[in-house]
């Protein structure tokens, strides 16, 4: 698995099933969970920028951006760069 080869749309996708599984209080992936976490979290021009992209998709499909943007900078694992 290397993160760094996804493009922004498969951060995207992943990061909404993650959200969704939390919704549902579902335990998914937490290997790649956490991978994806330390990588955005060692990465913030990343994590901008699929942020920036997700944000306007949720903003254009109604969906509740402040919620989800909440989610994403606390509820979301926290990077760990020494284990980078």
């Amino acid at each position: 698995m290397h993160l760094a080869t996804w493009t922004t749309t498969q951060l995207i996708k992943q990061l909404a099933d993650f959200y969704a599984a939390d919704q549902r209080d579902e335990v998914r992936l937490p290997r790649l969970r956490r991978a994806l976490g330390d990588y955005l979290g060692c990465h913030p021009e990343v994590l901008e920028q699929v942020w920036a992209a997700w944000e306007t998709e949720l903003a254009l499909t109604g969906q509740p951006v402040g919620k989800i943007g909440y989610w994403l900078a606390v509820g979301f694992p926290e990077p760990r760069p020494e284990d980078s």
